[in-house]
């Protein structure tokens, strides 16, 4: 197993992984010194930090789908012998149903990840969320798309 150091040593490696496999939870590894776990089996890798005796994963594993398992499995072996537990937030719902099935005892959902597309409208399919943007709009939300430089919105 092969653990690189913290951030200032990210590789553009680690970096593409986060462009082809990250979430949005997964940015948080550019904010603050992050450890990366990986192992010479697979191409992607774990970016955790560490506190308080925990391995704090924001999102998922950084990997192919066919590595996922294999990537995890390995992580929290290490983490059990590094006496770390293991603490995943904002994990995609897929991933976090696994992990619950095969690593821990609680999953807490506090929110879901929501992507807006421009080209998919989720007010369309969930009430709540319309409820939501409606009362927004009324309060003075407004929305614009910034292409080209706009000198009023700056």
């Amino acid at each position: 197993m092969i653990i690189s150091e913290p951030m200032n040593q990210m590789t553009e490696k680690e970096k593409q992984l986060f462009v082809n496999y990250g979430s949005a939870a997964s940015e948080a590894m550019f904010d603050f010194p992050c450890h990366f776990f990986q192992i010479p089996e697979c191409t992607g890798v774990v970016a955790y930090r560490i506190e308080f005796n925990c391995a704090v994963v924001f999102g998922g594993p950084l990997c192919p789908p066919n590595e996922t398992a294999k990537l995890t499995e390995a992580f929290h072996h290490h983490c059990d012998q590094s006496n770390l537990n293991v603490i995943y937030i904002i994990a995609p719902e897929k991933f976090a149903k696994w992990v619950k099935g095969h690593h821990c005892n609680i999953l807490i959902e506090v929110c879901e990840e929501l992507i807006f597309d421009p080209m998919h409208d989720p007010c369309l399919t969930s009430n709540r969320l319309k409820h939501r943007v409606e009362k927004a709009v009324k309060h003075g939300l407004t929305v614009h798309e910034y292409i080209p430089f706009d000198a009023d919105i700056e």
